[in-house]
This record gives structure tokens, sequence and C-alpha cells, in this order.
């Protein structure tokens, strides 16, 4: 475990993470899905960095059964009085587990912990058997980003600490566990607990380390298809040939991220589709991505969110930021590799660009958001998570500021050619490593050592420091943006009279592709008119969005017609948030909602409040305070 800089602590763990640090785990896992539990016995490996008499670990509304130690030539764990501190929200409470006696730099120590999750926990979702594809079998899955494995297991829950792991899962004999490392066959470690009474073993090893964030588990009646040698899809049964055809082109994503990154290290790339709940498009759990069935709809249009995650193999996962304060270090960078990937398997090179100009629609959107909500700090490149809940800090800016200042220092230092061979290096040096965002600006200026002045001309503090839009940017091409535009500004500019006539072939939208699609309703948002019921009953039916799979074109059509006060969106607004739980579609939707007033908002609080204990918690939470309840 290598901390580049110390002095970039984390605010948002509880742990002792300088003084001692985890190297090594072992999981032993019991996963109840009747009564919505998870019991593990953890075992830690820990590196001393720095004297200390006891390890710190992260909880969060979990319940600590015992605890143990082993030092030097101990073959026993050691039974030990733990301690809980008191409560600090929003980061948990500290477990104090005591060494015994003072541990110097560069000795080992191992510790047992036994705990039981509680109703409290917010990095699983449970969910009853009636809310799957199947409806047979209850399900449940984690979300742990960004501090939500201290509700699971007692860990150092923070980026800066990297470990490898093995674990053994009990489950339902008949049903099916993943996470987020590699399935073993036979037992690849050793386990003391004997085998429950109707239940089956899976066993996994993570050989590459990485963050708490990056644990992941999930369990349920999940099947599989092979796509290639080394991708695999998993998801319901019932949802598996869709899968199939939705996904069939990921070796060929894999493969081109390999040519912009280097060797992918995690050996296998597989992913699971999960049930409609899951908050995010996707999660990069390594070697088990997470994924929103909202991407399957039939036509392949929005498998290019697995370009991002698939990116992450390398942005985030191998090479991490230290703290949340350095997110950008993450997102940035992947959705910089991600529109490299998209374009080379275009075979446009332009696509970066129009995809950027989509971005900061988002970017604008977001910090608007923050400006009224008086939290306008939170819009720089590099935040303070003081007492901030990383959850609440999420937005588009670190992924549009952190790719637009990737996409400037391209540029600038003379276009991809020269570029894409410095990010081979960067991904080499820092593998496995914890940064944060002066070590990476480092790496350039030892990088480039021809091109210091241009990298000294660039206003460093501006770029990481100013709230609000980029203070740098590119001047991106709009090729691609022009049929859109031209297609949006009819719809702007002809009279009610005549939009029958002059808009009448739906050609003009289904022939443009599926971001495109988007574009054009995303412009015709932007432009906050308000629409008659005339022209938004033509613009539906001619372009049946009414009936359209795609989520990302229902909520733009649903906010536009929510921005005109039409009546008409509010069930399928409604629908929308109940249906699925993808936080970029859902959260929209009822801010929206909200803003229309009533019936709209009086709608959406009764809908929330009846759907709430279905919802994914990280989500639930954050709509309560979209629709100020809290």
């Amino acid at each position: 475990i290598l901390l580049l800089n110390r002095r970039a602590m984390d605010t948002c763990t509880l742990s002792n993470y300088t003084q001692i640090s985890i190297s090594a785990a072992q999981f032993d896992l019991i996963v109840d899905l009747e009564g919505r539990s998870l019991h593990a016995t953890t075992d830690y490996t820990l590196l001393c960095l720095q004297p200390c008499d006891h390890v710190l670990l992260d909880t969060a509304s979990l319940n600590i059964l015992d605890a143990g130690v082993r030092l030097g030539s101990d073959t026993e764990y050691k039974p030990v009085n733990f301690t809980m501190s008191p409560e600090e929200k929003p980061f948990g409470q500290a477990l104090r587990i005591p060494l015994g006696s003072q541990v110097q730099p560069g000795s080992t120590v191992e510790i047992r912990v036994r705990s039981k999750t509680s109703e409290k926990c917010s990095g699983i979702q449970w969910m009853a058997a009636a809310e799957t594809a199947g409806r047979t079998h209850p399900y449940c899955f984690s979300q742990c980003q960004a501090i939500h494995a201290r509700s699971i297991v007692p860990c150092m829950d923070t980026p800066g600490v990297k470990f490898r792991y093995s674990a053994r899962v009990q489950l339902n004999q008949g049903l099916r566990c993943v996470m987020s490392a590699l399935s073993q066959k036979d037992e690849a470690a050793t386990f003391d607990s004997p085998l429950e009474p109707g239940m089956k073993e899976w066993f996994f090893t993570q050989p590459v380390p990485i963050p708490s964030y990056l644990f992941a588990i999930a369990a349920g009646n999940i099947a599989r298809a092979d796509l290639s040698e080394r991708c695999a899809v998993y998801t319901e049964p019932e949802m598996l040939d869709q899968c199939k055809y939705e996904f069939a082109e990921v070796e060929n994503m894999l493969k081109t991220a390999e040519s912009f990154c280097g060797p992918y290290v995690w050996s296998r790339y597989d992913f699971l589709v999960l049930p409609p709940t899951f908050p995010y498009g996707g999660m990069e759990n390594p070697n088990m991505t997470f994924l929103s069935p909202t991407l399957v709809v039939g036509d392949r249009s929005m498998v290019s969110v697995l370009c991002h995650e698939i990116a992450h193999s390398w942005t985030g996962n191998l090479v991490t930021n230290c703290n949340w304060d350095h997110f950008w270090l993450n997102e940035g960078w992947t959705v910089f590799l991600e529109r490299k990937i998209k374009a080379r398997l275009d075979g446009n090179p332009l696509l970066r660009h129009f995809l950027a100009r989509e971005g900061v629609k988002h970017l604008k959107d977001d910090i608007e958001a923050f400006k009224t909500s008086g939290k306008f700090e939170l819009t720089s490149l590099i935040i303070s998570h003081q007492g901030v809940d990383p959850d609440d800090s999420f937005s588009a800016v670190p992924y549009e500021k952190g790719s637009g200042l990737l996409l400037y220092l391209e540029e600038k230092l003379g276009g991809p050619e020269v570029f894409e061979p410095y990010m081979k290096s960067y991904f080499q040096t820092f593998a496995h490593k914890s940064i944060d965002t002066e070590t990476w600006r480092q790496s350039l200026f030892q990088y480039f050592t021809d091109k210091q002045a241009i990298l000294e001309s660039v206003p460093w503090d501006d770029i990481f420091n100013t709230p609000g839009m980029p203070v740098v940017k590119v001047e991106l091409d709009d090729s691609l943006s022009s049929a859109c535009s031209a297609l949006a500004d009819r719809w702007l500019t002809t009279p009610d009279n005549a939009i029958e006539q002059v808009l009448s072939d739906p050609r003009e939208f289904t022939s443009l592709s599926p971001d495109q699609r988007i574009e054009v309703l995303s412009l015709l948002l932007e432009a906050q008119r308000e629409w008659s019921a005339a022209r938004f009953h033509h613009f539906t039916s001619l372009y049946a969005l009414d009936k359209t799979a795609n989520c990302e074109l229902q909520i733009r059509w649903i906010r536009i017609g929510l921005q005109s006060r039409l009546d008409r969106v509010i069930p399928p607004a409604l629908d929308l948030v109940t249906r699925q739980g993808r936080m970029k579609f859902t959260r929209p939707a009822y801010r929206a909602l909200y803003e229309f007033g009533d019936p709209a908002r009086q709608q959406a609080v009764h809908t929330f409040t009846s759907n709430r204990p279905f919802m994914n918690p990280i989500c639930a939470a954050l709509v309560q305070k979209d629709l100020h309840l809290v």
C-alpha cells in the first residue's frame, strides 16, 4: 500500500489508515435472503506504518458481535474488548480494536471481526421474490461507492487503502452468488465455520488490490451466458437471451480499450444486469460490473455505457483517487477514455466532440442545481468533503470538468498522437496506487520534459479550485450536432398552425444515431419553451416518444411536458420513477414533478412514500431531499 501524498487525508473515514493499513482480507459470509441480513467473519492482515496500539475500522449501522487479535507467533485469535465511538453522521462509528501493546512500523497484525448487517444497512438492497423478473426467489445486491461498504463489513472505507481478498459465501442451494472477484471452483483458503444446512458454498479470490468501495456481492436466481473467452453476462434467466443480444460486442469494446491503455490486468470481464432498482447506469466492480436493465432496450442503442465501465478497469480500479475530494481522477479520466473508445468503435473521431457538447449540458444543469441549493462550492473540480457525504456531492462536475480538462491538455500538448503514449505511461506508473491531483499533475511535468513552458502556462489553481463552469475549454466541433440543431430549431420556430405540415416525416428523427436523437431532445429541453398541448401531442405521436423503451429519451420527453405544464405527462413520469430506480432518470423526474406544483407535487410525494420500501436506500435518501421531505 502506497499513499503518495500523506497530506491528502481522507476526511470521510474514521479509520487510522495512515498508522496501520489493510493489505489482505478474507471474508466468510452467510447471505440470509429471507432474513435480509449478511453475517460476516472478516479476517484482516494489516501492515503497521507508524507506531500504534489499536486499529480503527469504519462501521455504519452494523452489529459487531466480537473481535480478536493475532500477533507475532500467536496461532489463535485472542478475544479483545472492542469499543465503538459515538456516531458521527454521515460517516458512522469507529470500531476500536486494541492490540494489547504498541506495534512498530513494518510489523504485521491480524484481526478477526464477526458482524451482522442491520435493517439500516445502506450498502445492500434486499428484494422480495415478487420484485424480481422471475418472481420466484428473493435477491440482493450491494452498492458500496462511495462510503457504504462500512454498513456491510467493518473496514477501512477509503480509496486510499487497497487490499487483496478471498471469500467464501454460503447461500441457499439452487441460487447463485457473484462478487467483485474471480469465482473459484474449489476452496481457495481455510474457513473455520461449518457449512449451514441447506446452503451451498461459493468461493472467490481477488488477487489485484482494490479499495473497499469496489467490494461487491449479489445473490439470487442468476444465470450466465458466455460472450467470449473472457467475457460473460449474468442476469435473471428471464432476461438472459435479451442481454446476450444486447451486449454481444463487449469483447470488441474491451480490445479497443486495451489499444489505448495497455493489457487488461483483471483476467476476466464479466458483468451482471441487475433488477430495475439499481441506482446507477453501471458500477465498475472488478470482474463483475453491475449494470442497470435500463440499458437493455432491444436495439443496442444504450450499450455504449459499457465503454465507461470498461474504461474504469484502468481509470479508477487500477489507478485510484486517494480520497473523494479528487474524484475527478476516477471519473474525469474515465469519461475522457470512454469517448476515445466510442469514437474508435464508431470510426469517427468527431464523435468525441459531439459527446462532450452533450456532457456540457449535463454540467450546466448540475451547476445550476448546486447554485440554487446554496452548495455552489461543490462545483469546483477539487472539493472538500469535511462533514460532507460524498453522495450529496455526486454530480456531472468531476465527470465533465475532469474530462474537459484532459481534452484541453491533449490539444494543448500536441493532440492524441502525443497524449495517448502518456496515458499508457500514466497507467503503468501508478497501477495499484491511490493518488491525489498534485501527484497526477507532477506526472505531466515529468513525462513532457520538452513542454514545460506549455504546462507552466496552464492556470492550474483556477482549474482546480474555481466553482462553476470550466475556466479552460476546447472549441468543440459541431458537425455532428448541426442536424440535431436544425431539427430542434424547426420544432421551436414553426407556428402551431403549420407544425403538422412542416414536420411530418418521422425519418428525420429516426434516421439519426441514438446519441443524436438524445441531443435533439436535450436542445428542446434546454430552450425552456412552453409547448402547446397540440404541438406536444404531434411531437409525441410523430416520434412515438410515449412508446420508447429508451429512458434517455423518456426522461427528456417527460421533462419537456412538465416544463410546459401538461398534465398528460404526469402518469408516465410517475410510471418511470416506479418501474426503475436509476438516479439519472429518477431524480430529475421527481424534481420536475415537484417543480410542477400540485397535483403533480402531491402525487410525487405520495408515490415516493408508497414506493420507498422497494427503492435502493441510496436513491431513496437523495430523492427524499429532492422532494424537500427532510
